[in-house]
C-alpha cells in the first residue's frame, strides 16, 4: 500500500495507530542516536522519528531534501509539541522506510512561507541592470513580431497545412 493516511490528517486521537505515510522530505535533523524527519505532502507535514536501529540504515542510505519517502510505523504523542502545525501533537515512530525517489537538492526552499533563501535574495537587484532589461525587451519585440506574422498566416485562428512552411520561415528569420 502506498499510504494509509496523508501527512496532514493524523491527530492525537490516532495514537498507537499503525500507518504508512508517503511524501517529500522537508528537513532532516540528527541528534545522536535518533533522527527527526519532517515529511510533507500536499495536505500537511508530519514529524517522523527514526530510532537507533534505523539510524544505521539511514547512514547507509542518507536522506536529502525533497527525497520521496514512504515510512511505516506507530503514531506516538510528541514530547515537544508544535502548535504551529495541525499535526504538532504527534509523530510517527518509524519501523520501516523506503526511499521511493532521490532528488538533487533544489536551489531554494520549498515551503509555504519563505523568501527563497540566499540563492534568490538579490535577484531583483541583478535583474535591474540595463543589459537584462534590453535583452528582455528585445525578446518581447521578437515575440510580438512573430506572433503577428503567425496570426496573419493562420487566418482566423486556424492553422492550415500549407501555412506551416511560411510561418516557420518567418519565425526562423525573426530569431536571426
Amino acid at each position: 500500500m502506498y499510504r494509509t493516511n496523508t501527512c496532514g490528517e493524523l491527530r492525537i486521537t490516532d495514537i498507537n495507530k499503525e500507518v504508512t505515510l508517503s511524501g517529500w522530505v522537508q528537513t532532516v535533523r540528527k541528534f545522536g542516536s535518533i533522527t527527526f524527519v519532517d515529511l510533507r505532502d500536499r495536505y500537511g507535514i508530519t514529524q517522523l522519528l527514526f530510532n537507533e536501529s534505523l539510524n544505521k540504515q539511514l547512514d547507509e542510505q542518507p536522506l536529502g531534501r525533497e527525497f520521496v519517502l514512504q515510512a511505516s510505523g506507530k503514531v506516538n504523542e510528541r514530547s515537544n509539541k508544535n502548535a504551529h502545525i495541525p499535526t504538532g501533537d504527534i509523530e510517527l515512530q518509524v519501523s520501516s522506510f523506503r526511499i521511493l525517489n532521490k532528488s538533487v537538492t533544489p536551489p531554494f526552499t520549498i515551503q509555504d512561507e519563505t523568501d527563497g533563501g540566499d540563492e534568490l535574495r538579490g535577484l531583483g537587484d541583478r535583474m535591474r541592470g540595463d543589459r537584462v532589461h534590453s535583452l528582455i525587451f528585445d525578446e518581447l519585440e521578437d515575440f510580438r513580431g512573430c506572433e503577428a506574422a503567425a496570426q496573419n498566416f493562420a487566418g482566423r485562428g486556424r492553422m492550415h497545412r500549407r501555412n506551416y512552411g511560411e510561418i516557420d520561415a518567418v519565425l526562423t528569420e525573426g530569431r536571426r
